[in-house]
Protein backbone atom coordinates (compact mmCIF):
# COMPACT_ATOMS: atom_id res chain seq x y z
CA UNK A 1 0.00 0.00 0.00
CA UNK A 2 1.24 3.24 -1.00
CA UNK A 3 1.40 4.78 2.59
CA UNK A 4 3.22 1.95 4.24
CA UNK A 5 7.24 1.89 3.80
CA UNK A 6 6.62 -0.53 1.35
CA UNK A 7 8.16 -0.21 -2.60
CA UNK A 8 8.76 -2.10 -5.71
CA UNK A 9 7.12 -5.29 -5.91
CA UNK A 10 6.31 -6.02 -2.71
CA UNK A 11 4.45 -2.26 -2.95
CA UNK A 12 2.52 -2.89 -6.16
CA UNK A 13 1.41 -6.70 -4.94
CA UNK A 14 0.18 -5.10 -1.90
CA UNK A 15 -1.76 -1.70 -3.19
CA UNK A 16 -3.00 -4.30 -5.53
CA UNK A 17 -4.45 -6.57 -2.76
CA UNK A 18 -6.16 -3.44 -1.03
CA UNK A 19 -7.66 -2.02 -4.10
CA UNK A 20 -9.05 -5.78 -4.60
CA UNK A 21 -10.62 -5.68 -0.90
CA UNK A 22 -11.53 -2.25 -1.29
CA UNK A 23 -13.38 -3.58 -4.46
CA UNK A 24 -15.14 -6.82 -2.52
CA UNK A 25 -16.08 -4.08 0.17
CA UNK A 26 -17.71 -1.89 -2.46
CA UNK A 27 -19.92 -5.18 -3.78
CA UNK A 28 -20.92 -5.77 0.15
CA UNK A 29 -21.79 -2.38 0.71
CA UNK A 30 -23.78 -2.03 -2.45
CA UNK A 31 -25.59 -5.27 -1.97
CA UNK A 32 -26.96 -4.42 1.46
CA UNK A 33 -27.67 -0.57 0.72
CA UNK A 34 -29.34 -1.51 -2.83
CA UNK A 35 -31.35 -4.35 -1.45
CA UNK A 36 -35.26 -4.15 -2.77
CA UNK A 37 -36.64 -4.91 1.29
CA UNK A 38 -34.66 -3.44 4.51
CA UNK A 39 -31.76 -6.38 5.65
CA UNK A 40 -33.11 -6.34 8.93
CA UNK A 41 -36.76 -7.34 7.79
CA UNK A 42 -36.51 -10.80 8.36
CA UNK A 43 -36.82 -13.36 11.12
CA UNK A 44 -33.41 -12.52 12.47
CA UNK A 45 -34.84 -9.00 12.65
CA UNK A 46 -37.93 -9.89 14.55
CA UNK A 47 -36.08 -11.95 17.07
CA UNK A 48 -33.45 -8.97 17.79
CA UNK A 49 -36.63 -6.77 18.57
CA UNK A 50 -37.81 -9.34 20.70
CA UNK A 51 -35.09 -9.68 22.88
CA UNK A 52 -34.60 -6.21 23.07
CA UNK A 53 -38.25 -6.00 24.05
CA UNK A 54 -37.64 -8.48 26.70
CA UNK A 55 -34.26 -7.04 27.76
CA UNK A 56 -35.93 -3.68 28.70
CA UNK A 57 -38.65 -5.11 30.54
CA UNK A 58 -36.99 -7.00 32.69
CA UNK A 59 -34.61 -4.66 33.32
CA UNK A 60 -30.93 -6.19 32.63
CA UNK A 61 -30.86 -4.24 29.27
CA UNK A 62 -29.78 -0.39 29.57
CA UNK A 63 -32.31 2.06 27.87
CA UNK A 64 -30.43 3.35 25.43
CA UNK A 65 -29.90 0.06 23.56
CA UNK A 66 -32.71 0.10 21.08
CA UNK A 67 -33.12 -1.16 17.95
CA UNK A 68 -32.72 2.62 16.73
CA UNK A 69 -29.55 2.97 18.16
CA UNK A 70 -28.30 -0.65 17.20
CA UNK A 71 -29.36 0.33 13.43
CA UNK A 72 -27.26 3.57 13.70
CA UNK A 73 -24.36 2.00 15.25
CA UNK A 74 -24.34 -0.15 12.48
CA UNK A 75 -24.25 2.42 9.79
CA UNK A 76 -21.03 3.34 11.52
CA UNK A 77 -19.74 0.04 11.20
CA UNK A 78 -20.38 -0.42 7.46
CA UNK A 79 -18.60 2.85 6.65
CA UNK A 80 -15.21 2.09 8.99
CA UNK A 81 -13.20 -0.40 6.62
CA UNK A 82 -13.79 1.53 3.45
CA UNK A 83 -12.28 4.61 5.15
CA UNK A 84 -9.43 2.43 6.96
CA UNK A 85 -9.01 1.18 3.28
CA UNK A 86 -9.10 4.14 1.49
CA UNK A 87 -6.62 6.04 4.01
CA UNK A 88 -4.07 3.89 2.91
CA UNK A 89 -4.09 3.55 -0.24
CA UNK A 90 -5.22 7.33 -1.74
CA UNK A 91 -3.37 10.49 -1.37
CA UNK A 92 0.14 9.38 -0.02
CA UNK A 93 1.88 12.28 -0.07
CA UNK A 94 -0.81 14.90 1.20
CA UNK A 95 -1.15 15.41 4.88
CA UNK A 96 -2.72 12.92 6.81
CA UNK A 97 -5.40 15.47 8.23
CA UNK A 98 -6.08 16.43 4.88
CA UNK A 99 -6.35 12.62 3.89
CA UNK A 100 -8.98 12.16 6.80
CA UNK A 101 -11.03 15.25 5.93
CA UNK A 102 -11.46 14.25 1.83
CA UNK A 103 -12.01 10.88 3.01
CA UNK A 104 -15.01 12.09 5.10
CA UNK A 105 -16.11 14.29 2.95
CA UNK A 106 -16.63 12.05 0.42
CA UNK A 107 -18.08 9.05 2.16
CA UNK A 108 -20.90 12.07 2.93
CA UNK A 109 -21.35 12.34 -0.28
CA UNK A 110 -21.64 8.67 -0.74
CA UNK A 111 -23.93 8.43 1.80
CA UNK A 112 -26.51 11.09 0.79
CA UNK A 113 -26.48 9.94 -2.94
CA UNK A 114 -27.41 6.26 -1.95
CA UNK A 115 -30.34 8.18 0.96
CA UNK A 116 -31.77 9.60 -2.31
CA UNK A 117 -31.28 6.19 -4.48
CA UNK A 118 -33.74 4.55 -1.45
CA UNK A 119 -35.89 7.23 -1.42
CA UNK A 120 -37.17 6.58 -4.85
CA UNK A 121 -37.14 2.45 -4.23
CA UNK A 122 -40.96 1.42 -3.36
CA UNK A 123 -39.64 -0.13 -0.06
CA UNK A 124 -36.90 1.87 1.29
CA UNK A 125 -36.74 4.82 2.98
CA UNK A 126 -34.31 7.70 3.51
CA UNK A 127 -32.82 8.77 6.37
CA UNK A 128 -30.37 12.04 6.77
CA UNK A 129 -29.29 10.35 9.53
CA UNK A 130 -27.91 7.63 8.53
CA UNK A 131 -25.67 10.11 6.31
CA UNK A 132 -24.29 11.65 9.45
CA UNK A 133 -23.67 7.98 10.86
CA UNK A 134 -22.26 6.41 7.65
CA UNK A 135 -19.81 9.86 7.64
CA UNK A 136 -18.84 9.45 11.40
CA UNK A 137 -18.35 5.07 10.27
CA UNK A 138 -15.55 6.40 7.04
CA UNK A 139 -13.74 9.35 10.01
CA UNK A 140 -13.62 7.01 12.52
CA UNK A 141 -11.92 4.15 9.81
CA UNK A 142 -9.32 7.00 8.36
CA UNK A 143 -8.03 7.98 12.36
CA UNK A 144 -7.45 4.30 12.84
CA UNK A 145 -5.47 3.74 9.62
CA UNK A 146 -3.72 6.97 10.79
CA UNK A 147 -2.75 5.48 14.04
CA UNK A 148 -1.56 2.29 12.77
CA UNK A 149 -0.02 3.52 9.86
CA UNK A 150 2.24 5.69 12.31
CA UNK A 151 3.25 2.26 14.69
CA UNK A 152 4.01 1.16 12.05
CA UNK A 153 6.60 3.77 10.86
CA UNK A 154 7.75 3.52 14.46
CA UNK A 155 8.48 0.59 14.41
CA UNK A 156 9.96 0.39 10.84
CA UNK A 157 11.89 3.42 11.77
CA UNK A 158 13.09 1.70 14.71
CA UNK A 159 14.13 -1.28 13.01
CA UNK A 160 16.28 0.33 10.68
CA UNK A 161 18.62 2.36 13.37
CA UNK A 162 20.83 -0.66 13.76
CA UNK A 163 22.86 -2.38 11.65
CA UNK A 164 22.85 -6.44 11.58
CA UNK A 165 26.10 -6.32 13.61
CA UNK A 166 23.95 -4.86 15.83
CA UNK A 167 25.76 -1.56 16.16
CA UNK A 168 24.29 2.19 15.52
CA UNK A 169 23.56 3.08 11.43
CA UNK A 170 24.62 6.25 12.19
CA UNK A 171 28.31 5.22 12.86
CA UNK A 172 28.75 3.83 9.39
CA UNK A 173 28.27 7.66 7.93
CA UNK A 174 31.66 9.66 6.08
CA UNK A 175 31.42 12.10 8.84
CA UNK A 176 34.25 12.11 11.53
CA UNK A 177 31.67 14.14 13.52
CA UNK A 178 29.00 11.70 14.26
CA UNK A 179 32.20 9.71 16.16
CA UNK A 180 34.47 12.37 17.44
CA UNK A 181 35.12 13.67 20.92
CA UNK A 182 33.73 16.47 22.17
CA UNK A 183 35.78 19.33 21.55
CA UNK A 184 35.94 22.93 20.99
CA UNK A 185 38.27 22.65 17.71
CA UNK A 186 37.13 22.27 14.39
CA UNK A 187 36.71 18.84 13.08
CA UNK A 188 37.34 18.19 9.60
CA UNK A 189 35.61 15.16 7.52
CA UNK A 190 37.34 12.40 6.78
CA UNK A 191 40.76 12.64 4.36
CA UNK A 192 39.63 9.10 2.17
CA UNK A 193 36.32 11.05 1.11
CA UNK A 194 35.60 13.50 -1.53
CA UNK A 195 34.47 16.36 0.42
CA UNK A 196 36.03 19.99 0.15
CA UNK A 197 37.55 21.60 3.37
CA UNK A 198 34.63 23.84 4.50
CA UNK A 199 34.91 27.50 4.70
CA UNK A 200 35.28 28.66 8.47
CA UNK A 201 35.32 32.10 7.36
CA UNK A 202 31.63 31.58 6.77
CA UNK A 203 29.93 32.61 10.18
CA UNK A 204 26.74 29.76 9.39
CA UNK A 205 29.49 26.79 9.09
CA UNK A 206 31.43 27.45 12.50
CA UNK A 207 28.08 28.34 14.25
CA UNK A 208 27.32 25.02 13.13
CA UNK A 209 29.93 23.61 14.02
CA UNK A 210 29.72 24.47 17.07
CA UNK A 211 26.34 23.16 17.65
CA UNK A 212 27.56 19.78 16.70
CA UNK A 213 30.03 19.55 18.91
CA UNK A 214 29.58 21.67 21.62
Amino acid sequence: MSGVVLSGRSGRVLRAVGWALFALYCVAVATIVFAPQHVDDNEAGSRLASLLDAGHAQGWLPGFITYASIEQLSNVIMFAPGGFLLMLLLFCRARPWRRVGVITLGAVTVSAGIELIQTAMPERTGDPIDVLMNGTGAFIGSLTAWGVHGLWMRWAGQDRMHTPDGSNSRSSLPLRILNAPRTRKPLWFKADQNYSRPNLQNPRIRCGFRCVVG
